[in-house]
Order: structure tokens, then C-alpha cells, then sequence
């Protein structure tokens, strides 16, 4: 019950205090299970109206009160309306708790997940002196260097082919302005062109004439590689792979 000289920081203290009070002198793993109930549930907090949290932190209120008491519950006071509100200890206690657990996060998610815990009221330290705080204690780090991906290779000649056509310039023929297109097919392995051919349509008879030019220079692949275009997903085109025990994919 409130008195009448209690103050919203003793109000939000006491808060603080009830939910760990009754497993302060419990095992670890009772404390934890006992905060995961907490954390389904929703409270009417002092100043803050109905609020959940994470077990975290309920955790962190316990760790603190054990280092500094019921003082620490405390959220610091402010004695300049409308200046920014430094970092408590508390605040600081679990900015560096998640910064352990998720050493990739960023400012501004962070800065809402405190608000959500009811870490920061009323906007209050904003988001300015987290970063200031951050930045100040060396917490932010940098992201893991990108791994280089390796490139994918077939191990041997004829493995795999792969074929594309590709638009070119218009020029004119016969009067009439007309656009070229290119259609090649590369052997993965070697990167050798084992076919290509300029041609006034992208179809599948232009494709039919490079496919057949490459076979009969090089033999079969085993396996075929285009996209899913309307020149490549004909049946005609499957058959001719299927009655030559080639594998097509696209």
C-alpha cells in the first residue's frame, strides 16, 4: 500500500523487490523457473501501468539488490525536468547483460526492448545517452567479418553446362530495325564456350542449333543448367535430354 511520503523511485523499488523477494535464497535453477512464470504474466507497475518482462530481467533486479541493496531497485531520479537522464547502475547492469547474450545488437532494437522491460520511462534516459553509454564502455562491437564464399565448380569437364541467352544492340536489316540476341552455353568446369550463336529470336530453334553445334563438338554433358524461361521448360527440349540420358535442371 502506498504511504503518504512514498516516492514513485520507492514505489517502483518495492515493485522490484516483491517479485524477487520470495526467491532470493532459492537455488539458481528454482530462481530461473520461478522467473519464467513471472515473465507469462502482466503487472500493474507503479508509474508505468500494465507491464511484462523478460526472466532476464527479473534476474537482473535480484543480482542487483544483492550488490547494492534496496537502493538499487531504484530507477535514478531526475533533477532537471526535460535534460537527459544518465544511465543508472541498474540500466547499466542490463545493457551489459544483453550485450553478453547478443554482442551483435543493434542500438535502436535494444533501446525499444528496454523500453518494453519498463527500463526506460517516459523516454527517459533517451536513446542519445544509451548509445553515449555504449559507446563510452566500449559495448558496441563490430560485426564478424563477412566468411568469403567459395565459388561452386564442377570437378570435371563435361560435368555440367549451363546456358543463357543474352540481349544485344539493334541494328538494322533490311530496312527494318532489329535486335540481336546472343545465346551461349558454358562449360562449368573449364569455363570454355562450347557454343554460342548470334540470333534475331530467343527461342527455343535458336537454342536448338547452339545445343546441337556444342554436342556434336564436345559430347554430352551430364548435366544441363538454364533458367526457367519459356525457352528452356519446353517438352522438346526435355525430351532431347531425356532420350540422351541427360540430366535437366533449371
Amino acid at each position: 500500500m502506498k504511504t503518504q511520503n512514498q516516492s514513485p523511485a520507492d514505489e517502483l523499488a518495492l515493485f522490484r523487490y516483491g517479485i524477487i523477494a520470495l526467491v532470493r535464497y532459492e537455488t539458481r535453477g528454482k530462481q530461473t523457473r520461478y522467473f519464467k512464470e513471472m515473465a507469462q504474466k502482466v503487472f500493474n507497475v507503479p508509474g508505468l501501468g500494465r507491464r511484462r518482462f523478460s526472466w532476464k530481467t527479473f534476474k537482473g533486479w535480484l543480482r542487483l539488490y544483492r550488490k547494492q541493496g534496496y537502493d538499487g531497485l531504484k530507477p535514478q531520479t531526475r533533477t532537471d525536468k526535460g535534460a537527459s537522464r544518465s544511465v543508472d547502475a541498474f540500466l547499466a547492469s542490463t545493457i551489459k547483460q544483453i550485450f553478453d547474450e547478443h554482442p551483435g545488437i543493434k542500438i535502436a532494437p535494444l533501446y525499444r526492448m528496454l523500453a518494453d522491460d519498463g527500463l526506460i520511462i517516459n523516454g527517459a534516459p533517451g536513446e542519445a545517452s544509451v548509445r553515449r553509454f555504449i559507446r563510452q564502455n566500449n559495448l558496441k562491437t563490430l560485426p564478424p567479418e563477412p566468411v568469403p564464399r567459395k565459388k561452386f565448380e564442377t570437378p570435371h569437364l563435361g560435368d555440367l553446362w549451363l546456358s543463357d541467352f543474352m540481349h544485344g544492340q539493334h541494328f538494322k536489316i533490311d530496312g527494318v530495325r532489329r535486335k540481336l540476341f546472343i545465346c551461349g552455353i558454358i562449360d562449368d568446369h573449364s569455363r570454355l564456350i562450347v557454343g554460342a550463336r548470334w540470333t534475331l529470336h530467343e527461342n527455343t530453334g535458336a537454342l536448338e542449333l547452339v545445343f546441337k553445334d556444342a554436342v556434336a563438338t564436345y559430347g554430352c554433358p551430364k548435366v544441363f543448367y538454364c533458367d526457367n524461361s519459356a525457352v528452356y521448360s519446353t517438352g522438346h527440349l526435355q525430351q532431347v535430354c531425356a532420350r540422351h540420358a541427360l540430366s535437366f535442371k533449371f
